[in-house]
C-alpha cells in the first residue's frame, strides 16, 4: 500500500500481519494492490491527534460489480 501526500510511505502487508504506521496529519492519496487484486486507489484524510485503525479482508466480488474509492480517515479535513 503507498501513502503519498505530507510524507511518502510504501508498506507491504503479508497475510495475517498486523502493521503499525505512523503518518503526519493530513490528506494522503493512496494506492492498494496484492497478488491477484488489480490496483484500487483512493483518497485518505488523518486529523492531528486522532488514531486510527483499518482492517483488510480479502473477499471475493463479481467482475461486472464496479471497485469503489478506496477511502481511509476522516472524509475531509476539518
Amino acid at each position: 500500500m503507498i501513502f503519498s501526500g505530507p510524507t511518502y510511505r510504501e508498506v507491504m502487508m503479508l497475510p495475517f500481519q498486523t502493521v503499525t504506521l505512523e503518518l503526519p496529519f493530513g490528506e494522503y492519496r493512496l494506492a492498494q494492490w496484492g497478488e491477484t487484486i488489480p490496483v484500487r486507489y483512493g483518497i485518505g484524510v488523518f486529523r492531528r491527534y486522532k488514531r486510527y485503525e483499518a482492517t483488510w479482508v480479502i473477499v471475493t466480488k463479481p467482475a461486472w460489480m464496479p471497485t469503489e474509492p478506496l477511502t481511509m480517515g476522516d472524509i475531509e479535513l476539518p
